[in-house]
């Protein structure tokens, strides 16, 4: 198991790996247009000096046409790499979506409800990481380094001049070093805010009868409104303090550069440098500046994007431990359970402990309990969607983590308590969207599940759309409608979630039926049973209390056993012969014979006494 953890965080870092290493190549492009991009945009300042400092005085009009084509023509070459080095930045931020996008989303299923409610989903991280990578900041990014080499040429038109670019730019570098300090706590607030906010809203609309039966509808919209207020301040923070820092950087960048002119023209006066030089030094310090102006600006996209590869990155380490397994044969169904002990994702407390079954193959077994007694955490351990804190579930001998997911699924049907369909036909969800379905299979599992009939009675038949994950069909049709996608490609073992808590009587002879022809073809079923209409379609029984294996075995052995076990629970309850220690002692007969005659009441006649009581019992 040990070696499987291993082999499954060595997949997610490789998975994030292969792209950061795709999004690395083309980065290396983005740098080398980088390069080009930022030496000839000293195209300018070296410009300014042959013409203030040649052409004004040589007056040579040849000269200043020559320059003037050379000038254009390197800012047109400029502006088509800057052109090519966007479309590299936005075709890299593709790039990495393609080639993690779809990983992301598997193991992202696979995840499950063990994924941490609140938390952004990794899809939306991926997003995240595009946007950056698509947009202008990386380009920014690679122009800051050359940040130094333009204020070193500013250093050789002379030293005052670049003590004072340099002294701007270190101004800048520690204003966008506040920026980030003074918001990362607001930040960080911001984003709980918005989770606690956007679940509260998603749990709303998901029980939207619950709420609008009840009342609850303006409790729901006052929180909301409570958290989106703090929301609303904490942003505002987030937003004053960054455009604090920006407007500051923007005037203080304007001021430094016209200091520059000043400087430089003070300069020129005492004929240290030409007056080429002078506009020259404002030239370079604009551009030395800019990409700094700009990352305080674009700071928070670096911050979000590095948030999200981090959460990604230990995302992709996390879920693929548990995509491991091996390509196996095909199962025929028999079930074992092996001290079997689980707790649900994330929590301690076990939900079920100690449970031993053996399930042969083309068997039906139900397993029956009061309420909160484990049964549908059995079920999702049955299907591999949890696995046990302590035992083993086989299927052929095989514990369940040892098969691969996906092709595990195939040999599985499923159908939870609440039944989601996926919009799409009728047609698709019963053959679980497979590409290769046929229609004789499907028609197969339709049949086998009673609902042919009912489809054809739809508009469109085995073409008709499901609306909204199934708004446009009753409770008992989509029901009806996952027990076909559950018997689709002739599963070895079926697991059944209560699967009668929406049918009729029809509905219940339908899934009888059903039962029956899987147990005939060698199958499995496991029903998960509230109502005791489909218990005599079972050959075994599996009571479950409090998580724990109150009987298993054959349904009329179980049945005997838990007759007897009630009627043992009932007798204390029975009126007992004896007198017990507490119960009134009956009067002698003598002491009766003495008090009717010290009564003169004739033909009065003296009650018998009373009857003892049992424990439990009387007035």
């Amino acid at each position: 198991m040990k070696n499987r953890t291993n082999q499954g965080s060595e997949r997610g870092a490789g998975l994030v790996g292969r792209a950061r290493k795709l999004v690395r190549k083309d980065l290396t492009g983005v740098a080398v247009f980088s390069l080009v991009i930022n030496i000839l945009m000293l195209t300018g300042p070296i410009y300014m000096l042959q013409v203030y400092d040649r052409i004004l005085t040589s007056r040579s009009m040849v000269t200043l046409i020559a320059i003037t084509v050379l000038m254009v023509g390197l800012f047109v070459a400029m502006g088509f790499m800057d052109l090519f080095r966007s479309r590299i930045l936005a075709r890299t931020g593709l790039k990495m979506e393609q080639a993690i996008g779809p990983d992301t989303l598997k193991l992202w299923l696979l995840r499950g409800n063990s994924f941490p409610k609140g938390m952004p989903s990794p899809l939306k991280d991926v997003a995240t990481i595009r946007r950056f990578l698509s947009g202008s900041a990386p380009g920014n990014f690679f122009d800051i380094p050359w940040t130094p080499i333009y204020l070193g040429i500013i250093f050789m038109l002379h030293p005052l001049l670049g003590i004072l670019g340099t002294i701007g730019a270190a101004v800048l570098i520690i204003v966008s070093l506040i920026n980030d300090r003074a918001v990362r706590k607001n930040t960080k607030a911001l984003s709980q805010i918005t989770s606690q906010k956007d679940v509260l809203a998603h749990q709303g609309h998901e029980s939207y009868e619950t709420v609008l039966s009840m009342g609850m509808r303006p409790q729901v919209v006052d929180q909301w409104t409570a958290l989106n207020s703090k929301e609303q301040r904490e942003s505002a923070k987030v937003a004053d303090t960054t455009g604090a820092s920006l407007a500051f950087s923007k005037a203080f960048r304007m001021i430094v550069q016209s200091a520059i002119l000043g400087l430089g023209a003070a300069l020129a006066l005492k004929q240290e440098i030409s007056p080429g030089a002078m506009i020259a030094a404002s030239i370079l310090l604009g551009r030395a500046l800019g990409p700094v102006q700009a990352v305080i600006g674009q700071w928070q996209q670096f911050k979000s994007a590095q948030t999200s590869y981090s959460r990604l990155s230990q995302f992709h380490i996390v879920a693929a431990e548990q995509e491991t397994g091996t390509n196996l044969p095909r199962p025929k169904g028999h079930l074992t359970l092996e001290k079997v002990s689980a707790t649900p994702p994330g929590v301690k407390k076990l939900v079920l402990d100690g449970l031993n079954v053996n399930l042969p193959a083309g068997s039906a077994m139900a397993v029956i309990g009061p309420s909160a007694s484990g049964k549908s955490s059995l079920a999702k351990l049955l299907v591999g969607i949890w696995m046990p804190r302590a035992g083993h579930v086989r299927l052929d001998g095989a514990t369940l983590d040892q098969w691969q997911k996906d092709d595990l699924g195939k040999f599985i049907g499923y159908l939870p308590q609440n039944v989601t369909l996926f919009n799409g036909t009728i047609g698709q969800n019963i053959a679980r969207f497979d590409p290769n379905a046929t229609e004789t299979n499907i028609l197969a599992a339709a049949k086998e599940a009673g609902v042919h009939d009912m489809i054809l009675r739809q508009p469109n038949g085995y073409d008709t759309l499901v609306i909204n994950g199934g708004e446009n069909f009753s409770g008992g049709q989509m029901q009806l409608i996952g027990l076909a996608r559950a018997l689709y490609g002739q599963p070895c073992l079926v697991v059944l979630d209560e699967p009668n808590s929406n049918l009729d009587t029809t509905g219940e002879q339908y899934l009888k039926a059903a039962i029956g022809r899987l147990k005939a073809r060698g199958a499995s079923a496991i029903v998960i049973a509230h109502r005791a209409g489909v218990l005599n379609a079972v050959d075994y029984l599996l009571v479950l209390e409090n998580g724990r294996q109150i009987a298993f075995g054959p349904r009329q052995s179980v049945y005997k056993f838990l007759n007897a076990k009630n009627q043992k629970a009932r007798k204390p309850a029975q009126i007992q012969t004896g007198p017990l220690p507490l119960a009134p002692t009956p009067p002698p007969a003598a002491s009766v014979q003495a008090q009717q005659a010290s009564h003169i009441v004739p033909q009065r006649r003296v009650p018998p006494p009373p009857m003892p009581l049992a424990a439990g019992q009387g007035q």
